[in-house]
């Protein structure tokens, strides 16, 4: 369980261990799909992706993720253990339920513009790392989404990462 003490986060991401059913049919549809996403967000085809983390993240009522960018080098700066360097290449989330008010995700496009995405439980949105995103506040239920990054796969990264903790290698 993960928490995110900042004020511009509120809400709990539970991670999703690499050896379930729920990460091995997420990361291989978007491993399958990759190449219409890459397209999709204009960006390069990386020929080889890989998965770190998956995570289940759960808000509640008053939880929200105010406007941000992920870090495209992923390095956790609160852990002794050595994480991933490799450039996060896009977010990958699908809601998983619609019983909630608010909890709309927001995506600021190159020009500054903010779309909402379509929430509907089972769609998949994916946005750059450098686009700025929110989770509106939630006024009642609990929202939940699956969610992960994509990495390019380039071994000049590794140095220092326990390999073993990547998957899935297209």
């Amino acid at each position: 369980m993960l928490e995110w003490p900042e004020a511009n986060r509120k809400h709990r991401l539970v991670t999703v261990n690499p050896s379930t059913d729920l990460w091995n049919l997420f990361t291989k549809k978007v491993a399958s799909n990759h190449a219409t996403i890459s397209k999709h967000l204009d960006v390069p085809l990386s020929k080889d992706i890989r998965f770190f983390e998956v995570f289940v993240s759960k808000y509640s009522v008053h939880d929200q993720v105010l406007w941000h960018i992920d870090r495209p080098l992923y390095q956790r700066e609160d852990s002794s253990e050595v994480q991933p360097k490799n450039p996060r290449i896009y977010n990958v989330s699908i809601n998983l339920n619609s019983d909630y008010s608010g909890g709309e995700l927001g995506i600021r496009g190159d020009g500054g513009d903010a779309i909402i995405a379509n929430t509907e439980p089972g769609i998949a949105t994916s946005f750059l790392t450098k686009n700025y995103h929110q989770i509106d506040t939630i006024t009642s239920g609990i929202r939940y989404s699956l969610i992960t990054w994509v990495y390019a796969d380039a071994p000049e990264y590794y140095t220092g990462c326990d390999p073993h903790k990547w998957a899935v290698n297209v």
